[in-house]
């Protein structure tokens, strides 16, 4: 048997005060050291007169130096030991985070293996420490980067093509692409004339996978649509000035519009050369997968909450329940639909069963909220795996069970049909977002491609620090320095 761990609990006095106040619960502790700021008189022992008058003339400089790993700042900016006078008379505080910097910067590259050059280093710190501010960060999270911090209006609408149009299109592209085949090689056998249509319109009717590539466009198309709907929306959020604040109501309210309008977009083209009811389910594909993906499980309503963070996976019988009755419904009008075009092509019953389980298994899962984290951008890498599991959940049974109950081909493409959709509600959608992000900040040379990486190297030069999986500046003065713009 194994004893309870040892626990140590670190934090801010008034912190810890103010979460007692607040719920009222102190913890049982064995003891507790409390850390004291250094007195004048230790601080003086530390520092070479000019240095220490200079430090007392400045409130800030002060509050700074009372702490000891600041005042060793304060040393390696001058290249002061202690007890030795200083070089050089001290410089005004404007030009001493400057001296610190330079210090660290010489001595961590003198030891080579640097990931970029000094200028570069400083050049995305300076940009680093000035969202941070503006967004009012203390720890910063590589996972929680948002489009509000590209660098204007038209990168943000390039992040919207990408990620609203671009990205549903190839996803849209896979489900209903594999919904398409599925009706076409079963009973009772129906065509999507527009398809074939369009193809030949565009002068297509040559190429391999030309209805891949006109259903693509359509997708790309619906998605272009709703995204105009979302970019309207996210911008009045932001002149509004609320955008930081999750508002539910006015996110549905946004989300079913952006819905209806990938909907319509699918469904009015279909209707000119297929039955209503065929449109009308492709259009409706079209909108529940745009609501699903960019709904309530990763959809942010606004350029500062679009990315939301997920933890692992859990399951939920309720919503497992609701989802496969959704599920049964729907396949119930489907097989009223083929029954009303050839009576004796359809079993009811077994479609009822393959989709209700199918539905159970995608609407079961689940994601919680993340708590922490413990390395640089663990939300995505949580995101990745939440996103295969989902994938392999749905896919397997849903191959299985249609190959058994109908054809090979037809479990390969329901496998793919509902693989990917749960893929994308539970963590692909949340990658290509990020993955996306990323790109476009690269472009504009405000970050690396191996992010973590050069914040890592900025720890070891002691400029930043760790936290978790966050980094931080070593004080909020060296912060406010790099988010200067004269800096």
């Amino acid at each position: 048997t194994h004893g309870l761990p040892d626990m140590v609990v670190c934090c801010r006095l008034a912190a810890y005060e103010a979460a007692v106040q607040q719920q009222g619960v102190r913890l049982l502790l064995s003891g507790a050291v409390a850390i004291r700021p250094l007195t004048t008189q230790q601080i003086r022992q530390q520092l070479p007169r000019p240095l220490a008058e200079l430090v007392f003339r400045d409130a800030a400089l002060l509050e700074m130096a009372q702490s000891p790993l600041t005042l060793a700042m304060l040393r390696v900016a001058l290249r002061v030991e202690p007890g030795r006078p200083a070089a050089a008379p001290p410089p005004a505080r404007d030009d001493l985070f400057a001296q610190y910097v330079r210090g660290v910067l010489d001595r961590q590259y003198g030891k080579g293996h640097a990931p970029v050059a000094q200028d570069e280093l400083t050049r995305q710190l300076r940009w680093l420490a000035r969202q941070m501010e503006r967004h009012n960060q203390s720890i910063f999270l590589i996972e929680q980067l948002q489009p509000s911090w590209l660098a204007n209006g038209r990168w943000r609408w390039a992040y919207l093509l990408a990620a609203h149009a671009l990205l549903p299109a190839i996803l849209g592209l896979l489900v209903m692409g594999s919904f398409v085949e599925l009706i076409r090689i079963n009973p009772p056998y129906v065509e999507v004339n527009f398809l074939s249509h369009l193809a030949a319109w565009l002068g297509l009717e040559s190429l391999p996978g030309r209805r891949l590539l006109v259903l693509f466009g359509l997708n790309l198309f619906a998605g272009l649509l709703s995204t105009v709907v979302t970019g309207l929306f996210f911008g009045w959020r932001r002149r509004r000035g609320d955008a930081a604040r999750l508002n539910r109501r006015l996110g549905g309210v946004q989300l079913l519009g952006a819905a209806g309008v990938a909907g319509v977009a699918v469904m009015l083209p279909v209707a000119q050369t297929d039955t209503a009811v065929l449109a009308l389910f492709l259009g409706g594909m079209a909108a529940l997968g745009l609501a699903l993906t960019f709904g309530g499980v990763s959809y942010g309503y606004s350029f500062r909450s679009e990315i939301r963070l997920r933890g692992p996976l859990k399951w939920s019988w309720r919503n497992g329940m609701l989802f496969g009755a959704g599920g049964m419904a729907l396949s119930l009008a489907w097989s009223g639909v083929i029954w009303l075009r050839d009576p004796t092509a359809v079993s009811a019953w077994l479609n009822m069963l393959n989709m209700g389980l199918l539905f159970f298994l995608l609407g079961g899962l689940s994601d919680k909220q993340l708590q922490s984290e413990a390395r640089p951008n663990e939300g995505m890498r949580i995101a990745g795996r939440n996103a295969l599991l989902a994938l392999v959940v749905t896919a397997v049974p849903a191959v299985v069970l249609t190959a058994v109950t109908v054809n090979f081909q037809s479990g390969v493409y329901t496998g793919i049909m509902v693989g990917v959709l749960a893929g994308t509600v539970h963590g692909f959608n949340d990658l290509g977002k990020h993955a996306i992000l990323r790109l476009l900040l690269w472009r504009r040379q405000q970050t690396s491609l191996r992010y973590a990486r050069l914040l890592d190297w900025a720890a070891d030069c002691l400029l930043l620090q760790k936290v978790g999986g966050g980094y931080t500046f070593r004080h909020r003065l060296l912060q406010a320095y790099f988010a200067d713009r004269r800096a």
